[in-house]
């Protein structure tokens, strides 16, 4: 479970490592915790306009030390499966 602060603390840290602007938007539990409906989440889900931006938050993330998964081992395969 994540908390809204230690979520603004990792988008903070992921910007600091950001060479531009890109845009995001959080959905999801996460947008239901900046909303103030819920305190915390599971996962943190974004949704980005460009594969470009997409890609430039997972560099800024692996940067930090987060790693991918392999979204079968969460989700099971599926035809609409999530980066993660």
């Amino acid at each position: 479970m994540i908390e809204i602060k230690e979520q603004e603390n990792l988008f903070i840290q992921i910007g600091k490592k950001l060479k531009g602007k890109i845009i995001a938007y959080a959905i999801g539990g996460t947008a239901m915790m900046f909303h103030g409906f819920k305190e915390n989440t599971l996962d943190i889900d974004i949704v980005f306009t460009t594969i470009e931006d997409r890609m430039k938050f997972k560099e800024a993330a692996k940067s930090l030390g987060y790693m991918e998964m392999d979204p079968v081992k969460v989700y099971g395969k599926k035809d609409n499966s999530p980066e993660m």
